[in-house]
């Protein structure tokens, strides 16, 4: 969350990561090395290999390296150690918000848990893509690099069908708990 947009310069970043992981408790060879380098000329994927314990590791230390330390852990050894491969993926975006939001007080709200607890809220108005149906309603939200977050409220399970939808510009009222992005 930034209340304001930045006033000095805050460079966008968007890193996408990808890897394959042999597990070779459980492999009866090795990853051949024209395909290891197809993965990483067509990828960019790493590759690397370990024993079910050091796999784990090994991951885990990627996400956290991969995501800048905000994902510390992703399996234990009991979630792979049957896997023969393990694949992961990786994308950390760090940005601004490209207009300023506005903070506005504090207010009810109920978070996923069904709990009603006081928030801080922001608010701004948004000129995005626009889709609203008797289930959802959603806009997009420029933050930066030509990046734009989707912000949707009602029925997340039919969010990527209302964003094929979102056919249209509208301006629209954004009132939101304060977040960090």
């Amino acid at each position: 969350y930034s209340a304001k947009a930045k006033d000095s310069y805050d460079p966008k970043v968007v890193e996408i990561a990808n890897a394959i992981w042999l597990n070779t408790d459980n492999s009866l060879g090795e990853l051949h090395e024209p395909y290891r380098k197809l993965l990483e000329s067509k990828l960019g994927a790493t590759s690397d290999k370990g024993s079910t314990v050091e796999l784990a590791d090994k991951i885990n230390a990627w996400a956290d390296e991969k995501t800048h330390g905000l994902i510390k852990e992703i399996v234990i050894p009991e979630t792979i150690m049957e896997s023969v491969l393990a694949l992961s993926n990786a994308t950390y975006l760090k940005g601004s918000w490209t207009e300023e939001f506005y903070e506005i007080g504090t207010k009810d709200f109920k978070g996923i848990d069904g709990c009603a607890n006081k928030k801080d809220f922001v608010s701004r108005e948004v000129d995005g893509k626009y889709y609203k149906d008797d289930s959802i309603e959603c806009t997009t939200v420029p933050i930066g690099c030509g990046l734009q977050m989707v912000m949707a409220k009602g029925d997340q399970t039919k969010i990527f069908d209302a964003m094929n939808k979102m056919t249209h510009y509208d301006i629209v009222h954004i009132e939101m708990p304060k977040m960090e992005i």
